[in-house]
């Protein structure tokens, strides 16, 4: 599940509400409320690796407290930034795509 940025942004885009309503409902769920998540940050290429770094962490606490704020428990969600350091388009490391948050399980 991919939730997506603005440039320079770790506000959550208009886009991405639906998807981000979504997740909290699936994560309150009854078949997924024992699992943890890992939410995990990402920028595209432009600016330096410190900048994108910090922006990516910005951009998974956002989401993480987005969820807090909806109902999941904070000690289920862990939040990471990557940077650039994971891009989902290299071919064109300044892409939109490359600027969003993923959300991977990672245990009970």
């Amino acid at each position: 599940m991919t939730i997506n940025f603005e440039f320079n942004s770790d506000q959550i885009a208009g886009d991405s509400q639906q998807t981000m309503a979504t997740l909290a409902t699936a994560l309150a769920s009854p078949q997924l409320e024992d699992r943890r998540f890992t939410v995990v940050g990402h920028t595209d290429a432009k600016g330096s690796a410190a900048y994108n770094r910090a922006l990516s962490n910005r951009r998974a606490e956002a989401v993480r407290a987005y969820l807090v704020a909806h109902g999941i428990a904070a000690d289920r969600l862990t939040a990471e930034g990557k940077g650039e350091s994971e891009l989902a388009n290299p071919r064109n490391p300044d892409s939109a795509q490359n600027r969003r948050v993923e959300i991977i399980a990672t245990g009970r």
